[in-house]
Formats: C-alpha cells, sequence, structure tokens
C-alpha cells in the first residue's frame, strides 16, 4: 500500500460499485500515504461509488492507540456500509455493547451498519432502523478463521442482491456457522 500509485489505482477503482477494505488495511499504510488512500476514497464517492469498512482491529499491528484513533477519524465519515464486531469495540474502547456502537455509527453519520455482539446476536443498523438476529450456535467450533470474513461476504452479496436486511442476516449466519465447522475456513 505504501507503494500505490493512487492516480491510476482510481482509475481502475471507479468502473467498480463498492471499494472494501478493513482497519488491518489502515494499519500497514504509513499515515503520509493513508492521507492520500483517503483522497482516493474522496475522489471515488464523487464516482458514486460505495465505500465499505470492516474495523477488524488488531491492536499489535497498529503503531500506538494514537495512530488507530487518527486513522478511523479519518476514515469513518466516509463510510456507507460499516462492520464491526464487539471484541473490535472492545479492543479499541474497551466497551462492546450495542449502545455505545450505536452512538459511535451515529456520531460518524453512517447509515448502514453491520454489528456482530458475538457469536449470538447481531445487528444491523440500516436507514435509522434497528434489526437483530439471534443466532443458533454452534456447539462444537472447529475453527473461527474466516468466519467474520465469510460472514460479512455473505451479508452483502444478499443484501446487494435483495435490498433485505433480514436476508442478509440470515445468509451471513448460515454461511458463518458452516465456516466455523470445518478447519481452515473450507466449506
Amino acid at each position: 500500500f505504501n507503494l500505490i500509485n493512487y492516480r491510476k489505482l482510481k482509475n481502475t477503482l471507479k468502473l467498480y460499485d463498492y471499494l472494501y477494505f478493513s482497519g488491518i488495511t489502515l494499519s500497514i499504510i504509513s499515515q503520509n500515504k493513508q492521507v492520500e488512500f483517503l483522497n482516493l476514497i474522496k475522489d471515488l464517492k464523487k464516482f458514486k461509488i460505495g465505500i465499505i469498512f470492516d474495523t477488524n482491529i488488531r491492536i499489535n499491528r497498529w503503531q500506538s492507540n494514537k495512530h488507530l484513533n487518527n486513522s478511523f477519524k479519518l476514515f469513518l465519515p466516509y463510510i456507507d456500509i460499516l462492520f464491526s464486531t464487539g471484541e473490535d469495540m472492545q479492543n479499541w474502547h474497551k466497551k462492546s455493547n450495542f449502545n455505545f456502537f450505536k452512538n459511535l455509527i451515529h456520531a460518524y453519520n453512517i447509515n448502514h451498519a453491520v454489528f456482530r455482539k458475538n457469536s449470538s446476536i447481531n445487528y444491523v443498523i440500516f436507514n435509522s432502523k434497528t434489526y437483530k438476529i439471534i443466532n443458533k450456535t454452534q456447539k462444537k467450533i472447529i475453527d473461527s478463521s474466516g468466519a467474520g470474513d465469510g460472514y460479512n461476504a455473505a451479508y452483502l452479496s444478499e443484501f446487494l442482491k435483495s435490498n433485505n436486511v433480514s436476508k442478509a442476516l440470515k445468509s451471513a449466519h448460515i454461511l458463518g456457522s458452516k465456516i466455523v465447522m470445518k478447519k481452515g475456513a473450507i466449506i
């Protein structure tokens, strides 16, 4: 990411409908290059490209908590769809409850947000309406690697096809449940 020519990248990305990136992505980009990446995102939004962000906070990947906070404050105002977890919120703000998350997305004016509180309870806020799903949890989880990414992918796939949050939540849960039952995120 530190070697990317963002002008050239913009010409490629403006042909797409969405750009998806994560907190892990931001944690490996130098602060100077983050400004270039942010400018790319601002330009893409002018072309009506949706910006999707998964907080995916891994504290040990960040130079410091200050760098994490500054990065998120820069990028969150430009997010169209946000994915996050209770674990991410706990790592970032030492708070993992839904009300804290809800206040956070309102502060950044994010209209569509998916919050995986834990394996049992997930929420979506879309157009100021809150949706909640109580998931059937697996008694024996083999490997949770990739389950969050699979969940997000299934959610987006269904939502973008149907524009139906409830169907998207169900689809996401089904795929996430299958992933945790196999070693190595293979279904």
